[in-house]
């Protein structure tokens, strides 16, 4: 693989330097080319080719599903995460949950729905941003499902997914994994965990709109949440009016689906199994990451958060004074970066490069002297 090759495919990478994955990734040429033709379809030959596409929606589901390690009768397309973990709580709340337990610096996406379904949030006793899970665990509500993301957003924080699922099986609770901020770029094995979503627009550079959403198919019980005419085990027997729900994460997609964002999505994953899978994506990541910490040390600055090498991600932050400014003055130079809080949060996708990262800490370096 040539990751020069595919990078020198993206024009924006070409003029500037885009380390904003963590908001948005690019949308990658292959996810524009199949959204053209997509589109062209439409236009030319209207509805005419509806079967077909049912058939080649399936054909991603098949893909997301080989993404997660997981089978496609457990994989659902939805509008957002949001929406994901919203029909989530309810079903959690239908199996008798009261509580959940997260971490006050959990994204809103992973919380706000179950607060507002009811579910009473139990907050982690934690050291600061260590997050040592030996610890953590011990103040757990051994009857609370499990929520967070595998990559904090707030911190680049990246969570020890196989050992919190070990856990949580062992205490009989569900593990709800929001993986926007690490599906694409980390490779994540969903097998057993019974809930996880992502969505497609950052690391799977596919486009705003839709949310990849894995949902084990035990927990599909009545009521449902939501539902539609396409949830019905035949769709087609349309004056019925008699509930018969397929049993299969599927029963989510309610009406017609955002083909366009499925199809965007479907050549990405295709490119992705292309490239080595997503374990060949963090390899490269990891090095420019290791790279990033190394030089920055060597340069005596200090990203905010040094966390140990396993727990490391993609996203790196760098305290800066009056974040708003520096932001600004870096978009300025053509470097594109994140205000959070009262930092800069440096995304690093696999389209990126050392020149990228120099580039940032040479402009950084002088922002904060």
């Amino acid at each position: 693989m040539n990751w020069d090759t595919e990078r020198n495919r993206l024009p924006l990478c070409r003029t500037e330097t885009y380390l904003m994955s963590a908001a948005a990734g690019i949308l990658h040429p292959d996810a524009l080319e199949v959204s053209k033709n997509f589109l062209d379809q439409l236009h030319q030959q209207g509805d005419k080719c509806w079967e077909l596409n049912v058939v080649a929606m399936d054909e991603v589901r098949v893909l997301a599903a080989q993404l997660l390690n997981s089978k496609p009768e457990e994989i659902c397309f939805v509008s957002s995460s949001s929406m994901a973990f919203s029909l989530a709580a309810q079903l959690l709340k239908n199996k008798g949950h009261r509580k959940f337990f997260s971490f006050r610096e959990e994204f809103p996406t992973s919380t706000l729905p179950f607060i507002n379904a009811g579910l009473e949030p139990e907050f982690a006793t934690t050291d600061g941003f260590s997050h040592d899970w030996n610890q953590i665990l011990k103040s757990h509500d051994e009857k609370s499902p499990i929520v967070l993301s595998s990559v904090e957003s707030l911190t680049g924080f990246s969570h020890p997914i196989e050992v919190v699922n070990s856990f949580a099986s062992e205490k009989g609770v569900p593990l709800l994994v929001n993986a926007t901020q690490s599906l694409g770029v980390i490779p994540l094995d969903a097998s057993k965990i019974p809930f996880v979503c992502a969505s497609i627009h950052k690391w799977l550079m596919s486009g705003f709109g839709l949310s990849i959403f894995k949902v084990r198919q035990d927990y599909l019980d009545d009521p449902l949440p939501v539902y539609g005419w396409l949830s019905q085990k035949d769709p087609w027997k349309f004056f019925e009016h008699k509930v018969e729900p397929l049993r299969e994460a599927r029963v989510f997609e309610l009406g017609c689906p955002a083909l366009l964002q499925i199809f965007s999505l479907g050549a990405v994953l295709k490119w992705i199994q292309k490239m080595g899978g997503v374990s060949a994506i963090w390899s490269r990541v990891k090095e420019l990451v290791e790279y990033t910490y190394s030089r920055s040390i060597e340069l005596g600055l200090s990203p905010r958060h040094l966390f140990p090498t396993e727990n490391r991600s993609s996203l790196i932050f760098f305290p800066v004074n009056d974040v708003g400014a520096a932001e600004k003055s870096l978009a300025d130079q053509g470097i594109y970066v994140s205000a959070r809080s009262e930092n800069l949060r440096v995304a690093i996708h696999w389209y990126n490069n050392k020149d990228d990262i120099d580039r940032f800490l040479a402009a950084y370096s002088k922002l904060i002297k």
